[in-house]
């Protein structure tokens, strides 16, 4: 139906209608950066929706660039090899992309998932397969999206320590103790009644613990530990001057039922000037072992929608401003017949 696109996307379906009959390959800038298709989509247009929802799962929302246009192509793509092979028939079918660049030929493009209802049973098993797979977005603005956000994380760690056989492997000929950090947050209790702290650890930790990966971002006007205050850290941290994004992580690590958390900024002692040979001592111990840190870690906490510790873990959901519906549109087959696509929301991020 095209009643429901934007005349930009109207004058590609037109264009992609008759992908068989001109053996072209529709391409069309549809906005000039990606604000302007959420405009679009707002104001209605189905397809627009749905590739804004793809941008947002594709590219982080501090990458957006507003000088980066929004581009749709299309082309044609063998269906089955095999038949190529076997009959010597070149069966093709349509492929569709969105792309974010300043043109066409300088984009990164990002399929668009599309059904055909050529053949009847096997888009039922395309619909029943996706149904299976399509999960809710969680709204991580609400209490209740973060707690669907822990359990869909504690689905996948049980399925990782299950399922995963090369997750658990050790190196050949390794049979020491793993390394685990020198010193680690104890992210202390739930309620905050035992409020985290910085232990030191020694050979006999035998401990699953957490680690944080994130931006810094510009200025360290939040809490580190230093030679001064190490002893301080080891009776509380400061959870005030603590970055947003650690807060979260403790707060994270702590409804996933984890004790520890390796953050590099309290966990490795931070310079306190030039000439702060403790900072360079211990800075050169650890950095040698970051690999092994992460590697260790029962997960590593990727905070990677931030480029500042201080925006946090738990970030906007804008793929959450809309629901896409499917797309209808139509192919002219040499022979005068049509043939029906369906463009759908992404089936393993639907809402």
């Amino acid at each position: 139906m095209t009643e429901s696109l934007c005349d930009t996307c109207k004058q590609f379906a037109k264009d992609f209608a008759e992908i068989d009959v001109e053996e072209s390959i529709p391409r069309r800038t549809i906005a000039p950066n990606v604000y302007k298709l959420k405009e679009s989509a707002q104001n209605g247009c189905a397809l627009c929706q749905i590739m804004y929802q793809a941008f947002c799962y594709q590219i982080s929302k501090c990458n957006w660039n507003e000088t980066l246009a929004i581009h749709l192509s299309a082309y044609k793509v063998l269906r089955d090899y095999r038949k190529v092979v076997a009959e010597g028939q070149a069966p093709k079918e349509p492929r569709v992309w969105c792309g974010i660049g300043t043109d066409m030929d300088r984009s990164r493009w990002y399929p668009l998932p599309l059904v055909t209802d050529e053949n009847e049973e096997k888009e039922a098993g395309i619909r029943e397969w996706i149904s299976q797979n399509t999960r809710s977005i969680a709204d991580l603005s609400s209490a209740e999206g973060v707690e669907k956000a822990v359990a869909l994380a504690n689905r996948w760690i049980q399925s990782c320590s299950t399922s995963h056989e090369k997750c658990g492997m050790q190196p050949a000929g390794l049979d020491a103790p793993k390394t685990i950090p020198t010193r680690l947050i104890d992210v202390g209790s739930k309620g905050g009644a035992v409020p985290p702290k910085i232990v030191i650890t020694d050979s006999s930790f035998e401990i699953e613990y957490l680690a944080l990966s994130y931006a810094w971002g510009p200025g360290n006007d939040f809490a580190q530990t230093t030679a001064s205050n190490l002893a301080e850290m080891t009776k509380h941290l400061p959870w005030d001057d603590l970055a947003k994004t650690v807060q979260d992580a403790v707060i994270f690590t702590r409804k996933l039922g984890y004790r520890y958390l390796w953050v590099d900024a309290l966990c490795i002692l931070q310079s306190e000037g030039p000439d702060d040979q403790r900072h360079k001592d211990d800075w050169s111990y650890e950095a040698a072992r970051f690999g092994q840190y992460y590697e260790n870690a029962t997960l590593t906490i990727a905070a990677s929608g931030a480029i500042s510790s201080q925006q946090g873990l738990f970030l906007d959901r804008p793929a959450l401003d809309f629901d896409p519906q499917p797309v209808t549109l139509n192919i002219n087959k040499i022979s005068g017949a049509l043939h029906t696509f369906k463009f759908i929301q992404h089936p393993l991020h639907g809402s």
